[in-house]
């Protein structure tokens, strides 16, 4: 599984809404989140849920998605539709576990706008 990108996307989250929070709010609200240290609690408030999962996290990484997944190299790019089917193989042809993970920066604000634009 890629426990990686849900690890990203929450980490990304936690900080972006902080700032959302303290940009779309009044002034006393976002002091309040300031003063109360709120970024810095939600991230120790998740670094600690995931030791205390560490048993389920084990199981979850052995976790594969069987089907098939729709690829899109850039925005005029053609769909290209991979499929996975086998257990525990390397891949199929035009299989997905064969696409390598990049890491993006401001993976939520790049979904927002890549999926509600």
């Amino acid at each position: 599984g890629y426990l990686g990108f849900v690890n990203s996307v929450i980490k990304d989250l936690i900080p972006q809404s902080i700032s959302l929070i303290q940009e779309e709010t009044n002034f006393v609200l976002g002091t309040v989140v300031n003063l109360l240290r709120l970024g810095k609690r939600l991230s120790e408030g998740y670094e600690s849920l995931k030791d205390s999962q560490n048993k389920l996290l084990k199981i979850l990484k052995q976790f594969r998605h069987y089907g098939k997944i729709i690829h899109y190299k850039n925005n005029a790019a053609q769909p290209v539709v991979y499929k996975d089917y086998v257990p525990h193989s390397t891949a199929e042809t035009n299989g997905f576990r064969s696409l390598q993970w990049k890491d993006t920066p401001d993976v939520i604000g790049k979904a927002t706008h890549d999926h509600l634009s």
